[in-house]
């Protein structure tokens, strides 16, 4: 694909600066934005590789001057609030739904060729089946609330102005520049450290998807967006596992003494604990799109891991971010 100009909100977190790296390698040309230039220690071996800008999309017309000298042909939308357990109702549907509302109406002011709304397959709540593009909603708690409103908004102007706004729904994420806290990283540097994790049920579940996975997929619709019918895309595994199988994962691919110790039951439920199953189905972006993840759920534990000991112990400050 020629070289398009991206602009990726939310491009310092975890999921937009690894799509931001990708796209650096396959020679695009990205512009990260972000609400504060100080939490740069994702990017920072590639930061002379990006513009980076700061940009509160709170505000309208900083949008709109940003977009106006940029001037990009796709904008990626990642930026996110109250999903890591925030608790300010206000700022939650303040980011998450008017500052999309900001971003897409902005984008609709440009020549720009693709919008995509990152969101996440909280939306869909709690079924009994995995989750299909088609699934009436019925989110839980203010965060997957401001997300499925924000993806209905970006479904109602996709029909009524005939632009290109994809959502991408994905699942829980793994791998490297994770936050520490995050549950994977979290079992694998305390079984580093040989110290007890505090966890829900073992039975609980999640679909984890590995970042690489992810990545690609987001390589895809910008490869591919032209040729394609739908505008949601659950990016997923369509596979359930187990919190305690994904510790017994860590402790056979993580080297410790002994077995992980874990206690139980220790911390407050959160909603998607309530589910009995857990998965978002992958059939639509496998037959439009022709992907698949390449990594199961150990596959990528054992990249994650290896990445933690061959790059962030070798990196003094990712070594102290990840406290190891």
């Amino acid at each position: 694909m020629e070289t398009k100009s991206v602009l990726i909100t939310g491009g310092l977190g975890f999921i937009g600066s690894n799509i931001a790296i990708d796209l650096m390698h396959r020679n695009q040309d990205v512009t990260i934005a972000t609400l504060s230039k100080r939490n740069i220690w994702r990017i920072k071996e590639n930061a002379d590789s990006f513009e980076i800008i700061e940009l509160d999309i709170t505000h309208k017309n900083h949008i709109k001057d940003a977009l106006k000298r940029i001037r990009p042909d796709i904008i990626i939308h990642n930026s996110v609030f109250g999903a890591y357990r925030e608790k300010d109702q206000d700022r939650t549907f303040l980011v998450n739904l008017w500052g999309l509302i900001n971003m897409v109406n902005a984008y609709l002011e440009t020549r720009a060729d693709l919008f995509i709304n990152t969101s996440t397959i909280s939306e869909y709540g709690i079924k009994n089946s995995p989750f299909e593009e088609t699934d009436p909603l019925n989110p839980l708690g203010d965060y997957a609330v401001s997300k499925a409103a924000a993806t209905m908004f970006c479904e109602s102007t996709r029909s009524l102005t005939k632009r290109n706004i994809i959502t991408t729904r994905i699942a829980n994420t793994f791998g490297p520049f994770e936050r520490s806290q995050d549950l994977i990283p979290y079992l694998i540097l305390r079984r580093i450290k040989s110290q007890e994790v505090q966890l829900n049920s073992p039975y609980n579940v999640r679909d984890f998807i590995y970042i690489d996975d992810v990545v690609e997929a987001y390589w895809k619709i910008i490869s591919s967006y032209d040729s394609t019918t739908s505008s949601i895309f659950n990016i997923a595994t369509g596979i359930e596992t187990e919190i305690g199988k994904l510790v017994k994962m860590v402790e056979t691919i993580v080297p410790g003494n002994g077995s992980i110790q874990v206690k139980w039951n220790a911390n407050e439920p959160r909603v998607k604990d309530l589910a009995n199953h857990y998965s978002a189905s992958i059939k639509r972006i496998y037959n439009e799109l022709k992907w698949k993840p390449k990594f199961s759920v150990k596959d990528g534990i054992e990249r994650f891991y290896s990445w933690i000991e061959n790059v962030a112990l070798k990196n003094e400050e990712i070594k102290n971010i990840y406290d190891i």
